[in-house]
């Protein structure tokens, strides 16, 4: 399951705070989201996630 959060590095050092164990640290990814996993008591794997900025195209003169 992925959950869209505002700030996945606050959401990271929060979990880590509480004493979870996230399996990824947070990290961008090529499909344009920065996420980072982790896994629920009952073994789900969780996604917390958040779009990227698009990058300012630039133009060939």
């Amino acid at each position: 399951m992925i959950f869209h959060v505002a700030d996945v590095d606050t959401l990271y050092e929060r979990a880590l705070a509480a004493g979870c164990h996230p399996a990824t640290a947070p990290r961008d990814a090529e499909w344009g989201e920065r996420f980072f996993h982790l896994t629920d008591p009952d073994g789900h794997e969780l996604s917390f996630a958040r779009p990227l900025s698009p990058s300012t195209p630039t133009c060939a003169t």
